[in-house]
């Protein structure tokens, strides 16, 4: 005798409170360590008493055409674009993460840079 066999899916809701080792403390945007001049920053974080997302936008004044970047711990380029950026942060274990194609760096500093848009040729 067969017994039929079912499969499914089951939906999973988030439970609980998170542990409070999954919150982060708010980003540390600071000023630049570089030359490089500082543009407008600004940090959101999802909804709650824990925070585990965190939107980082940088931008400059006025449209004055300069490439706005963020970078993290004072050297590696998360993201840049011209006149505004965001990046998404992750919260990992009590600290910030930012991932981009696989790599995942850990932030200890975020920073918003402003430079010059590349020149092609050269």
């Amino acid at each position: 005798m067969m017994i039929p066999m079912t499969s499914g899916c089951l939906q999973t809701v988030p439970g609980g409170t998170p542990n409070p080792t999954d919150c982060c403390p708010v980003v540390n945007l600071r000023d630049t360590p570089s030359d490089l001049p500082d543009g407008i920053r600004s940090a959101s974080y999802n909804i709650g008493n824990c925070r585990t997302v965190a939107t980082i936008t940088c931008s400059t004044s006025d449209n004055i055409d300069l490439q706005a970047g963020i970078t993290g711990n004072g050297e590696a380029f998360l993201d840049y674009a011209l006149n505004t950026v965001s990046v998404q942060l992750q919260c990992s274990g009590g600290a910030w993460t930012f991932t981009r194609d696989g790599s995942t760096i850990t932030l200890q500093t975020v920073e918003c840079v402003l430079t010059n848009p590349p020149t092609s040729g050269g």
